[in-house]
């Protein structure tokens, strides 16, 4: 697992913000897959301030600040920075800008609203505090009925052996955005019996290390792998932690609380590793919308579930629905030793008496045939075992590889097949 956020300073209400990097808590569950999905409406419309994610006493002045854009984190990803009797019962009113979703542009506009002497945008949407009241509004907003091309997210392929391995088979996962944007949010999913993901590295030279947030990085980065339930999830904001930065340079301090336009932006790596056992073939990785991280127990009083997360680009107030590119995943292929032609793990004395066996008595085929191919040049004959024997015992060159290790041909040469483990 690795989740990271910046040390984030102090809230309004004085609480500190470092407790965002507490544990996580929970398990992923999967909602059906297509259009985006706000998650079930709540059985009685409850009443609420919108962006008043805290709750306030009855009687006292309602306050929406950036104590409110902590408690979204905690809901979107399950991270518990206070206990549960402080959960709003009503998920409504973290759903700041009112478009039937909760993520990270609610964030963006709380901050907006509260700190920005500049801001010129619609505001927060009723209820208000003078009036607290039910959502008349619950549906999605049109902006996300349909994607938008400007924006397209993306996993690379590769080909893998069907080999016991900790080393993880490398997929980049990127990002193309037309204009600029304050933060975004990926959900990948994957089947458990064909695949592993070790790690989701976001550490090396690619759009999240880049982004400034007015110290060197962004503000919350989450990378989660949950193998054993098929889901990862990449979400990043550049700059909430302080309000004052947050202003895109309202002061002159030169700071742009945005990710970059660009194509093909690199976001992170998925270090895949393959399932013993997975079939042959190819195992997709696939941007799914509706994935909830739901709390381990109802908790005394009960736990707030999270809302589902999907795959999304902020811009500023706003969240879009971005091409999700299809293809994506690994083709696993069966791993082989160059030069074991009787497929026992180890080349020896045995394989060239199994070739000259097959050759001149008929005996059964090499179980892989791409091993047996002794010298790589894509016929099995006589030339196979003897180059065997003079490896083996006049010091003659070793097969190429994969050798001694099993793996793939790296030239992808592999054109003789490999029926069997």
């Amino acid at each position: 697992m690795n989740l990271s956020t910046r040390p984030l300073g102090v809230f309004s209400a004085g609480w500190t913000v470092g407790v965002l990097a507490c544990g996580l808590i929970g398990i992923f569950t999967i909602l059906p897959l297509g259009t985006l999905d706000a998650g079930p409406p709540p059985t009685d419309p409850c009443v609420f301030v919108r962006g008043d994610v805290s709750g306030t006493p009855a009687g006292d002045i309602v306050s929406r600040d950036l104590f409110d854009a902590a408690l979204i984190f905690a809901f979107l990803y399950n991270v518990a920075p206070l206990n549960t009797s402080e959960r709003p019962a009503c998920m409504d009113a973290a759903d700041v800008n009112d478009n039937g979703l909760v993520e990270l542009s609610d964030v963006t506009l709380l901050i907006n609203v509260a700190y920005n002497p500049g801001y010129a945008g619609p505001g927060i949407p009723l209820p208000s505090p003078a009036a607290p009241g039910p959502d008349t509004t619950p549906n999605l907003a049109p902006e996300l009925d349909t994607p938008d091309p400007r924006f397209e997210f993306s996993i690379a392929t590769a080909v893998g052996a069907a080999i016991p391995s900790d080393v993880g088979i490398p997929l980049d996962v990127t990002l193309s955005n037309e204009v600029p944007i304050t933060a975004f949010t990926m959900v990948i999913t994957f089947s458990t019996e064909q695949l592993r993901i070790l790690q989701v590295d976001v550490n090396e030279n690619n759009l999240i290390t880049q982004a400034d947030g007015g110290s060197g990085g962004p503000d919350h980065v989450f990378a989660n792998e949950r193998s054993s339930q098929g889901v990862a999830v990449i979400s990043a904001i550049v700059d909430y932690v302080d309000p004052w930065a947050f202003f895109n340079d309202v002061h002159g301090l030169g700071i742009d609380p945005n990710f970059p336009a660009g194509q093909d932006h690199l976001v992170a790596t998925l270090q895949v590793g393959i399932v013993t056992g997975a079939d042959m073939g190819f195992a997709p990785l696939s941007f799914t919308d509706g994935v909830v991280i739901p709390p381990p127990s109802p908790g005394n009083p009960p736990i707030v579930p999270a809302p589902p997360a999907h795959n999304l680009v902020m811009l500023g107030d706003s969240a879009l629905r971005p091409v999700l590119n299809t293809g994506g995943g690994v083709d696993i292929r069966r791993g082989f030793i160059r030069g074991d032609g009787n497929k026992d793990d180890v080349v020896d004395l045995s394989d060239p008496i199994y070739l000259l066996d097959w050759i001149f008595r008929g005996m059964p085929p090499p179980p892989c045939l791409e091993a047996a191919n002794a010298n790589n040049d894509s016929i099995i004959d006589l030339s196979d075992p003897i180059w065997l024997l003079q490896y083996l015992f006049k010091g003659g060159p070793p097969p190429s590889e994969p050798f001694p290790n099993a793996g793939l041909d790296p030239s992808q040469g592999d054109t003789l097949g490999c029926e069997s483990d």
